[in-house]
């Protein structure tokens, strides 16, 4: 039940699209072309911009919290 009360808050917070599987932007895109910036807020010499499908190196804990909207920062 604690999925469903997420959900439903989620969808109450951001309407229908709060159900959607799939994001209607590049989120990949956008990352990339803040990557000066993100690295400069966090102080980081590196920093590489990844699709969890296309990473074989991803822990599984890390790829399953990923949703459209979303993205998940990992550090290694």
């Amino acid at each position: 039940m604690q999925f469903v009360s997420f959900m439903k808050r989620e969808v109450e917070d951001v309407g229908e699209m709060g159900m959607d599987t799939t994001c209607s932007f590049d989120q990949s895109a956008i990352l990339n072309e803040s990557i000066a910036y993100i690295k400069s807020q966090l102080s980081l010499e590196e920093l590489s911009i990844a699709r969890v499908e296309d990473a074989e190196s991803v822990p599984d804990k890390i790829s399953q919290n990923v949703t459209p909207g979303k993205p998940a920062l990992w550090l290694r």
